[in-house]
């Protein structure tokens, strides 16, 4: 049992295209902030297999000179582009810092199986 969990992360792990962007940049209301780079990975099988647990992480830079609040969400795609699931996270960043963010999510076995990439949206607060 314990080698087809890992064949089963190895299998899932090739099915994860990651989009990983040079930079993005996000701007509202004169607020710029830059998506430098983002990973997700599968780093478990839970509950008899059910589900997958995912570690997701995004590197920020915030260009301003006062700090700003912003969600970051990551969706989940499949190779029509639609998206499957999203993880959302509350996050702040301090004025002309660089920082990750990450956290950890569950999906069905059944969503991972149809991923084809992912994608990072910023929204500010």
């Amino acid at each position: 049992m314990r080698h087809y969990r890992m064949y089963f992360l190895l299998f899932i792990s090739c099915l994860f295209i990651v989009c990983c962007p040079d930079s993005n940049t996000l701007a509202k209301d004169n607020i710029t902030v830059l998506v430098l780079d983002h990973s997700v990975k599968p780093v478990d099988i839970v509950s008899s297999g059910r589900y997958l647990e995912i570690v997701w992480e995004v590197k920020l830079c915030n260009k301003e000179e006062r700090p700003v609040n912003f969600i970051i969400t990551i969706l989940f795609m499949d190779k029509n582009d639609d998206t499957l699931e999203k993880a959302e996270k509350k996050c702040a960043i301090k004025a002309n810092e660089t920082r990750t963010y990450s956290d950890t999510l569950f999906l069905r076995t059944s969503i991972a199986e149809k991923l084809a990439s992912t994608s990072v949206d910023i929204q500010i607060e």
